[in-house]
């Protein structure tokens, strides 16, 4: 599963496999989506694969605010009452080393969409959705580098790590609903114009590996995850990650 020099954890062979888990996984782009909700794989309803011992799954929404309402459409998860943060980094936000690396692999992927870290599937539909604002080089027919993400703390701490937290207490895998990131975004007092939302989960992988497995994961999927992390519509972006066992669960939470 994995080399030596910084090769991907996902083989090719295994990461088609590990990719039949995302075809579940459709991005809600401008106005409607379809996002899939209910307990994780090991709640048995769930779509999951096996990935050399392991299995992954992943989600991806996203939207924009017209002024008034938070413009989504799918299913989500209801509004959910507020749910500690895992004890992670501490109570003032310093990011833990697997929230580090997830931001700074996402990084590394926006300055050189073709480089090292470069999607090694065909790009998915998404990169020509306006919704996205993705330039493609005429070179290598990759979108075009864009600026980092800055980290909001306050997004980690209120979005992120409490619902990396949710859904690991609740069993289920699903998007924080729409009306209840929108009252988060305003109760921080940030002008988002759009926003969107990674999540991942996997269980029976090499814990120390979380951040690359989940990070490839967004990366590879056919859904709208690539997208968000290469979109220079996002400016700003919050993370939580949590380890319960042999599970691992992901959240990215972008803003602009």
């Amino acid at each position: 599963m994995r080399e030596a020099g910084g090769q991907p954890l996902l083989q090719a062979g295994e990461l088609r496999r590990y990719l039949v888990a995302l075809g579940a996984a459709i991005m809600m782009i401008g106005l409607t989506a379809l996002v899939p909700t209910g307990p994780h794989p090991a709640g048995a309803t769930a779509p999951s694969t096996g990935v050399a011992g392991g299995r992954a799954q992943t989600s991806s929404t996203a939207g924009i605010d017209d002024g008034t309402t938070l413009v989504v459409g799918g299913p989500a998860a209801a509004p959910a009452a507020p749910t500690a943060a895992p004890d992670a980094g501490g109570a003032d936000g310093p990011l833990t080393p697997v929230e580090t690396e997830i931001v700074r692999l996402t990084n590394e992927l926006r300055a050189n969409p073709a480089g090292a870290l470069a999607r090694r599937e065909p790009l998915p539909s998404c990169v020509t959705d306006p919704f996205y604002a993705l330039t493609l080089s005429p070179d290598t027919e990759l979108p075009e580098a864009v600026p980092p993400l800055t980290i909001n703390d306050g997004v980690t701490l209120a979005l992120s790590r409490p619902w990396a937290a949710t859904m690991q207490s609740t069993g289920h895998f699903e998007h924080r609903s729409s009306e209840e990131a929108h009252e988060l975004y305003d109760q921080l007092g940030l002008p988002v114009g759009a926003w969107g939302e990674n999540i991942a989960w996997f269980t029976g992988f090499d814990l120390a590996q979380a951040a690359r497995i989940h990070f490839e994961g967004w990366r590879e999927s056919d859904a709208g995850h690539y997208c968000a992390l290469v979109s220079p519509r996002f400016t700003h972006v919050g993370v939580g990650a949590l380890e319960d066992g042999t599970q691992s669960w992901a959240v990215q939470n972008f803003y602009g």
